[in-house]
């Protein structure tokens, strides 16, 4: 389950990278975000659903195998639940249309509703905007991230804004996961 699972991230993640207009974001981080991974996932499985390459509702299979593989890795002696032939066969669903879909040329591109809101979000979220051609490590890029909410506290100097600018920079150091 494990292997079948890293193996669907993987080929998901190429379609990130190979979206034109989703790169940008997703080097950004916006993506790391889960609801913003959730979206560009569920637009992608309904655009392979629509072209023939996978054949159920995968968005709502796809939660289902992923809550097998939480189990499979966290907890697996707890896993009554589960049905582990069901899981396999979406992965194997989903893993044999993804490459079906890489091996015909299949590109994907998002709405344009679906990426104004990325944008919207990158915009909110400027904290995780890091560009690559700033200098290399943690700190250069926790400078950023400051110089970034002290701009917003000088526009409101509100003691509420200043405790949301600390919670933003601590949330700010966790590592984003995608």
């Amino acid at each position: 389950m494990l292997r079948a699972s890293n193996l669907i991230t993987n080929e998901l993640t190429k379609y990130l990278r190979s979206t034109p207009s989703i790169f940008e974001l997703y080097k950004k981080g916006i993506l790391s975000l889960p609801s913003m991974r959730r979206r560009f996932n569920n637009a992608l499985f309904e655009d392979l659903r629509q072209k023939g390459y996978i054949h159920r509702d995968i968005a709502k299979d796809y939660s289902y195998l992923q809550e097998a593989r939480n189990y499979a890795a966290h907890n697996p002696e707890d896993a009554k639940d589960i049905d582990w032939q069901k899981a396999f066969d979406i992965a194997k669903e989903l893993l044999a249309g993804l490459r079906e879909a890489a091996k015909s040329g299949y590109t994907f591109e998002p709405d344009s509703k679906l990426l104004d809101d990325f944008r919207k979000v990158a915009d909110t979220h400027g904290y995780l905007m890091i560009s690559e051609n700033q200098e290399a490590g943690r700190t250069q890029a926790m400078k950023t991230i400051e110089e970034f909410l002290t701009s917003r506290g000088s526009e409101s100097e509100s003691s509420d804004a200043k405790h949301t600018n600390e919670n933003e920079i601590e949330n700010a150091n966790k590592e984003p996961s995608i």
